[in-house]
C-alpha cells in the first residue's frame, strides 16, 4: 500500500529519494527518508521512534529538516487519519531523545 494513504507526503518528497543500490540495470530507490521518519512518529510504537532516532543520530536525516517538514504536514494529519495531538507528542518525545542524545555525546553532524 503507498505511504500516501499513511501520512500526508511533505513537499519535495518524491525529489528526496535516495539511490539504495544498482543491481544489473536495475536502479533501487529508498524513497524519501523524511517520509519515512514522519509515518514512524505517526504511528508512535517505541520501536519506531527509536528508528527515527536512530536515523538522526547516523546523519541520514536532520532535526531541523525533520521538524520543517513534520510542521507541513501537521495540518493535513487528519485527513490520514492521524490524531494532531498523539502526532506532536510523539514528534517532541523524538525532539527529547534528540535532546538526551546530543546532551551525552551521540549526536553527529550537528544535530
Amino acid at each position: 500500500m503507498p505511504i500516501a494513504k499513511f501520512i500526508p507526503l511533505p513537499p519535495q518528497a518524491g525529489e528526496r529519494r535516495r539511490l539504495f543500490g544498482r543491481f544489473g540495470q536495475l536502479d533501487v530507490y529508498i524513497f524519501d527518508p523524511y517520509t519515512i521518519a514522519l509515518s514512524k512518529i505517526a504511528r508512535g510504537f517505541e520501536a519506531d521512534i527509536e528508528d527515527v532516532v536512530f536515523l538522526l543520530r547516523s546523519g541520514v536525516i536532520e532535526f531541523s529538516e525533520l521538524e520543517r517538514l513534520f510542521g507541513a504536514i501537521l495540518p493535513k494529519a487528519p485527513q490520514a487519519d492521524i490524531d494532531r495531538k498523539e502526532f506532536r507528542t510523539y514528534f517532541e518525545e523524538v525532539r527529547r531523545r534528540v535532546a538526551r542524545g546530543q546532551a551525552e555525546g551521540y549526536m553527529s553532524h550537528g544535530e
